[in-house]
């Protein structure tokens, strides 16, 4: 997560700090939770045409940002672990909430643990660009809205946890999928 904060005059980078900090979400056929994985793959975990096993995505950052702080830009920086899986190159569209809490927790418990919190009315549509290239970065559209609804709780202290949620975009289906790195 890369942000600029107006009111500290800085430009922070915050990485996946545990191994419980990103998660996918099965949704359909066999609803359960994957931690700890190596790679997340969006919107799809199986490549194809069409691609199988829908699920929701989740990363979750510590956030050394006091209540009430003004977010200038924030964004995510998605890595290509590989771009040769079927469906690399077919388009994937998706959406990005946050999760509105004021200190989210890890990922574990439910086989819903991602779908089941509750999430900001701000949300961002991102075309994530097709993967070439292992190693290749694509940087998600401005994200301060969300980051900006999550500080401003009631509850919210600079170290505090904010999750973002991932999914496929309704409105604009995925035919294909983008296998990123872990934390």
């Amino acid at each position: 997560l890369v942000f600029a904060n107006v009111a500290l005059a800085d430009i922070i980078e915050v990485g996946i700090a545990d191994d419980n900090d990103d998660a996918e979400q099965h949704l359909v056929d066999d609803p359960r939770m994957d931690l700890g994985s190596s790679d997340l793959e969006i919107p799809y975990e199986d490549g194809g045409v069409p691609p199988t096993d829908i699920q929701a995505v989740g990363v979750r950052y510590a956030l050394d940002i006091p209540k009430g702080s003004v977010i200038a830009s924030a964004s995510i920086v998605l890595q290509a672990d590989k771009a040769d899986k079927d469906g690399t190159l077919e388009p994937v569209n998706v959406i990005i909430r946050g999760e509105l809490s004021p200190d989210a927790a890890q990922f574990g418990g439910s086989d819903t643990d991602i779908t089941d919190r509750p999430t900001t009315e701000a949300f961002v549509a991102w075309s994530i660009p097709p993967y070439t290239e292992i190693g290749q970065r694509e940087q998600s559209p401005d994200l301060s809205a969300i980051i900006q609804e999550v500080v401003n709780q009631d509850g919210w202290t600079a170290g505090n946890g904010l999750v973002l949620v991932i999914v496929d975009d309704p409105d604009n289906p995925s035919t294909g999928l983008r296998e990123t790195e872990a934390g």
